[in-house]
C-alpha cells in the first residue's frame, strides 16, 4: 500500500511538472553545468621533438624506437549556463584536458602527459522540442591556458609550458530534464585548441646543443560529452 501511494505521488510530480510547458521553456534561469568529455585528437605536432630526442638518445646509447602519439583526450568541465530570452543561451566555465602517451628509449616504455586548462565561452540558441526535452547548439571562442608537456625522466628530458591560445568550441546537443531542478545532458563537440610548447621553467629549451622548435601540443577533435545541470 505505501509503494502504491509513493507511485502515485511520483506520478502526479511528474504529471504536473510535465504539464508546466512555461517552466521549461521560461527565460532568465540560470544552471550549474557538469560535463565529462572524451575527444580525438591529432599530436602529430610531437614529431619535431620526438626527432630531436631520439638524436639524444642516440647520442646517450639508448637505441631510439621512437614514440606513441596519444590519438584522444579526456576532459571534465565545470561552467555556468544561462538561458535568456528568445531561447538564447550563453556558457562561461573551466576545463582541464588529458592526454597521455608513451615513448621507448630502452627495453621499458616511458609515459608523457599533455595537459592544460581550457576556459570556452559558448553563445548559441536552445529549444524546446518536448516539455522535457531540449535542443541546443552554440559555438565560440576558447582560451587554452596552463598548458604543458609533461615527461617521464630519462637523460633530462625537460618538461615544457604551453603559451597561452585562443581557439574555438562549437557545441550540439540535447538535455532531458528529470525534474525542474535536474537535467542530463548529451553534446556533440567539435574542439580547436593548440599551444605552442618553447619554455621550460620560463626559459628556452635546448637539447644536444639545439633549441627546441615547432613543438606544440594540439587538442583539436571531435568528441562526445555527457553530464547534468542543476538548475538554479
Amino acid at each position: 500500500m505505501r509503494a502504491l501511494v509513493i507511485c502515485l505521488l511520483s506520478l502526479g510530480f511528474i504529471t504536473q511538472a510535465s504539464a508546466d510547458d512555461s517552466w521549461f521553456a521560461r527565460e532568465n534561469r540560470v544552471a550549474v553545468v557538469f560535463n565529462f568529455n572524451y575527444a580525438t585528437a591529432d599530436l602529430s605536432a610531437f614529431d619535431g621533438y620526438a626527432t630531436t630526442v631520439n638524436g639524444e638518445f642516440k647520442r646517450q646509447g639508448f637505441p631510439p624506437t621512437g614514440y606513441e602519439a596519444p590519438s584522444s583526450v579526456l576532459g571534465a568541465e565545470l561552467a555556468i549556463r544561462y538561458y535568456a530570452p528568445y531561447y538564447v543561451y550563453a556558457q562561461v566555465g573551466g576545463s582541464g584536458v588529458l592526454a597521455s602517451g608513451e615513448y621507448k628509449a630502452t627495453p621499458d616504455k616511458l609515459e608523457y602527459w599533455n595537459v592544460g586548462v581550457e576556459v570556452p565561452i559558448i553563445i548559441g540558441g536552445h529549444y524546446p522540442v518536448h516539455d522535457r526535452i531540449h535542443l541546443h547548439a552554440g559555438l565560440g571562442p576558447s582560451i587554452m591556458a596552463f598548458s604543458g608537456s609533461y615527461w617521464d625522466s630519462l637523460g633530462g628530458l625537460p618538461d615544457f609550458e604551453g603559451d597561452v591560445s585562443v581557439g574555438m568550441q562549437a557545441r550540439l546537443g540535447a538535455e532531458f530534464y528529470a525534474t525542474s531542478s535536474l537535467a542530463f545532458g548529451l553534446e556533440f563537440m567539435y574542439r580547436l585548441a593548440k599551444s605552442d610548447m618553447t619554455l621550460s621553467k620560463g626559459t628556452a629549451v635546448r637539447i644536444n646543443g639545439e633549441d627546441i622548435t615547432g613543438y606544440e601540443v594540439d587538442f583539436s577533435g571531435v568528441g562526445l560529452t555527457i553530464g547534468f545541470r542543476l538548475v538554479i
